[in-house]
């Protein structure tokens, strides 16, 4: 096995910096605005912590906020025509990370770098969502979270604190392994040579590897730089979510929370999710796992996240 970890090595640095070039590519970012001509009218807010976009159903007087993943760019450039379903019964309001515009990649900038932190997502979040919640009366709010949003989101809950959230949906998120721990966890799964985890490029042991070497001299640097060429994540952003434990909060959680998780995600360990279902045992939590799907599910894919997250609604009728 020893044998075989250069290749691993090389083809998921490959892979992951084909990745990282399409994503800040100006073509792609191009289409990108173009796509949104496609999507229902939605307006942009403007408060003083920051801003986001709204699409409105004014037939409804609830709102489906959505916590969006890690990027560089703008909330608006990721696949958002995901949540465009939900418009059937709910308003869906999307904050943007801090001031960002749509089309613009941020990797570039220092100042976007130093402030990308865990801590300075939360209070930009939190301080949009309260500002906007206020300007409404919304009867019923369901917040929903992926990927990094998925690790915010119970976060945001406990700091909202406010009566009228009635639901919780965590996609590729996880609750009870530390963001070091869960990685830890993919190190196993790449180590054990099985497909598909080999060959993806986050979750390599490459990267695990150098994790398990910035935790071995902690404190962890808090510097804007990237970690390494190709990986476009940095030190300041792994130092403030790599101990960040989510099971205390989801211990004071009463309302109904919606668990998904794709069991091949090479990003988020589905252990992660599956340790919490196993350990902390609540009647209000639902888990949903999908055999063939990773961190990002595919067209069909999303048809089946979105029927399963209708149902799950209707029963828990927030």
């Amino acid at each position: 096995m020893k044998k075989q970890l250069p290749t691993i090595l090389l083809i998921s640095i490959l892979i992951f910096s084909c990745t990282i070039y399409s994503c800040r590519h100006p073509s792609r970012l191009n289409r990108r605005v173009e796509n949104l001509r496609d999507l229902p009218p939605f307006t942009e807010m403007f408060f003083s912590g920051g801003k986001g976009y709204e699409f409105r159903n004014e037939n409804s007087n609830r709102v489906y906020i959505v916590l969006n993943g890690s990027s560089w760019n703008s909330v608006m450039d990721d696949d958002i025509e995901f949540f465009m379903p939900i418009l059937s019964k709910y308003s869906v309001f999307i904050p943007e990370k801090f001031d960002r515009e749509i089309g613009i990649n941020y990797w570039g900038s220092i100042e976007e770098r130093e402030r990308y932190t865990i801590d300075n997502l939360l209070v930009n979040y939190c301080d949009v969502i309260t500002e906007y919640l206020s300007q409404n009366n919304f009867e019923s709010i369901v917040i929903y979270g992926y990927s990094q949003g998925a690790y915010l989101l119970p976060l945001v809950y406990d700091r909202l604190d406010n009566p009228n959230i009635k639901a919780l949906v965590s996609h590729a998120g996880g609750g009870w392994l530390t963001y070091f721990e869960q990685n830890l966890v993919l190190r196993e799964h790449i180590l054990s040579g099985n497909e598909p985890f080999v060959t993806f490029p986050i979750g390599t042991t490459f990267f695990s590897n150098l994790l398990l070497q910035l935790f071995q001299s902690e404190p962890l640097p808090s510097l804007p730089e990237p970690i390494t060429g190709g990986i476009s994540t940095t030190f300041r952003y792994i130092s403030s979510i790599a101990h960040l434990s989510l099971l205390e909060y989801y211990e004071k959680i009463q309302i109904p929370v919606l668990f998904l998780h794709g069991v091949l995600d090479p990003i988020v360990a589905v252990e992660t999710t599956g340790y919490l279902e196993n350990n902390l045992r609540k009647d209000n939590f639902t888990f949903i796992y999908f055999p063939d799907m990773g961190h990002t599910p595919n067209i069909m894919q999303r048809d089946w996240l979105n029927l399963s997250i209708s149902v799950w609604l209707l029963r828990a009728n927030p």
